[in-house]
């Protein structure tokens, strides 16, 4: 999906929300929260960096929220604590492929990466599959 269309979806989506909770001003509502996860390429070799990006659409401000991107066979983990505004937002995540794919473990192949947005007693998530070639 491009930011163009996630965008879209996110203003189609705050406008349902805001017509569907006409009315109800003083009711608990949870925010409407919306992730997509990218790479800057869908191949990548030996001691490469790997540009992770995330975009998040919330229809409220989130404290304390935490986003870990996870996979890789167990090689990537990252986490971050974030508090999210209004409307998109965008954040960035680097990862150096391992100098020799098959003696540190990775070998060559298709992999997922991973992330989840938790906040609250929530979470969201999204995944992106890359491949790994020596």
């Amino acid at each position: 999906m491009t930011v163009l269309a996630f965008i879209l979806l996110a203003v189609l989506a705050s406008s349902y929300l805001f017509l569907s909770l006409r009315g109800m001003e003083n009711s608990a509502t949870a925010p409407v929260v919306q992730l997509e996860l990218d790479t800057d390429k869908g191949t990548y070799h030996s001691r490469e960096l790997m540009k992770i990006m995330l975009t998040i659409y919330s229809s409220q401000p989130i404290q304390n929220a935490t986003l870990r991107i996870y996979g890789l066979g167990g090689r990537v983990n990252m986490k971050r604590n974030v508090n999210l505004n209004v409307g998109v937002g965008e954040f960035f995540f680097n990862y150096t492929l391992p100098a020799c794919n098959v003696c540190s473990g990775i070998k060559p192949g298709k992999y997922n990466v991973s992330c989840v947005l938790s906040y609250g007693n929530r979470a969201v998530r999204d995944w992106k599959t890359v491949e790994v070639r020596q």
